[in-house]
């Protein structure tokens, strides 16, 4: 909606901060810190991909792009979520389980694949835009192929 115009720049920030705000707040009625950690950590490294300023819009640079998006989905989401069950449902302590390291290596090559196939279908605004995605740098087909 923002990049066909239905939306403005202003509508989308409202937008934004609103749910952002939502997210911190019902982080911390929870009262998971595990949770609100992940809350404040994505939100930082999601703002950190997105914004335009100097030294961030972290999104223009493929490499790190690709790690932001890994860190935020393989690790930060996998480990604040079962360090919430473990302490924060269960009150037990937290044991870091063959399971979560599964969890965490699936995760791990899954957001990989999102990081090289996001940018597949904006290349041209991409390229536009100056931002050094992988589809661009390397091709549509190179990334796309099997």
């Amino acid at each position: 909606p923002l990049a066909s115009g239905e939306y403005s720049p202003a509508m989308g920030v409202a937008i934004v901060s609103v749910f952002a705000a939502m997210s911190f707040g019902l982080g911390w009625v929870v009262g998971s810190p595990p949770l609100f950690w992940a809350l404040f950590i994505s939100f930082v490294l999601g703002t950190a991909y997105s914004v335009k300023l100097p030294y961030f819009r972290w999104k223009r640079f493929a490499v790190v792009a690709a790690l932001c998006i890994l860190g935020v989905r393989a690790v930060i989401v996998q480990l604040a979520f079962f360090l919430h069950i473990q302490t924060f449902v269960f009150r037990r302590p937290a044991v870091f389980s063959k399971p979560l390291i599964f969890a965490t290596a699936f995760m791990t090559f899954f957001s990989v694949v999102i990081a090289l196939f996001k940018d597949i279908p904006d290349i041209e605004g991409d390229r536009i835009f100056g931002i050094q995605s992988f589809s661009v740098r390397l091709g549509q087909s190179k990334v796309s192929s099997k």
